[in-house]
């Protein structure tokens, strides 16, 4: 005789009923352990944000103190984690360039495109 002990119980002497009840409580208790994990994980990244906002409050309050103190002395103290950085644009002069090489890359692709169809016949 094959015994498997569930907790403790053991299989055997268990009936359908008395299974059916046990599994039942399993379910409830897990479901009540689901909620009180997933309310602890809420509070947890609640508690997570609210301490990523102070600090970023914290960073932008400094940084109009230094905008205040400096008040146009050139000091570079200014905390510069929130600044975008820069973009710059193609000058002019660069222009020539830019159409030589654009028109370079089309007689490429033209030359790679007639290839490609004198090796298909």
């Amino acid at each position: 005789m094959q015994c498997i002990v569930y907790f403790g119980i053991l299989a055997s002497h268990l009936h359908a009923e008395q299974k059916a009840e046990y599994y039942k409580r399993m379910r409830e208790d897990l479901k009540k352990a689901d909620k009180e994990d997933k309310l602890v994980e809420r509070q947890r990244l609640r508690d997570k944000k609210f301490k990523q906002k102070m600090k970023w409050k914290a960073g932008n309050e400094e940084e109009e103190d230094n905008q205040d103190n400096t008040s146009g002395s050139g000091d570079e103290t200014v905390n510069r984690r929130h600044k975008k950085s820069k973009i710059y644009f193609d000058s002019d002069s660069d222009e020539g360039e830019r159409k030589e090489a654009s028109r370079k890359q089309t007689e490429d692709q033209e030359e790679l495109a007639l290839r490609l169809l004198q090796s298909m016949h």
